[in-house]
């Protein structure tokens, strides 16, 4: 237990924080998120302008949902990256370096595809990224 106290401290301690799986519904966070392993849905997200770090790092997680979502940036950051196992759907990108940041690697039999559908992307440098 000691152990995973000062894991969470370590995490926080860099302007993030560490969550569990779950289901999280309008979390309007003010620091990026790490997703611990498991299934994550977020329905309602909204963050906005968190700085040139990875905002929603997904790449942990054995599925990720983000729906109905609304990242800014501030023409810097990546508003979320994920291992390809991922729907996103209905979601608006504004004015990052990176809107999503898909990388390959690491495929779930029953899932193996990221799903983005019906986003809007505007001002990124780059909206999708697909990495291998």
């Amino acid at each position: 237990m000691k152990y995973m106290l000062f894991f969470l401290v370590s995490i926080s301690a860099y302007g993030q924080r560490l969550l569990k799986a779950g289901v999280y519904h309008d979390l309007k966070p003010k620091e990026a998120l790490v997703l611990d392993t498991g299934t994550f849905t977020f329905i309602g997200l909204e963050m906005k302008g968190l700085g040139k770090e990875l905002w929603l790092d997904g790449r942990k997680a054995t599925h990720l949902t983000v729906l109905n979502s609304y990242f800014e940036g501030k023409n810097a950051g990546t508003a979320l990256a994920t291992n390809s196992n991922a729907t996103i759907v209905n979601c608006y990108f504004n004015n990052l370096e990176y809107g999503i940041y898909a990388q390959g690697g690491r495929r779930n039999p029953t899932h193996p595809y990221t799903t983005i559908r019906s986003n809007t992307f505007v001002d990124n440098q780059t909206s999708i990224y697909l990495a291998k």
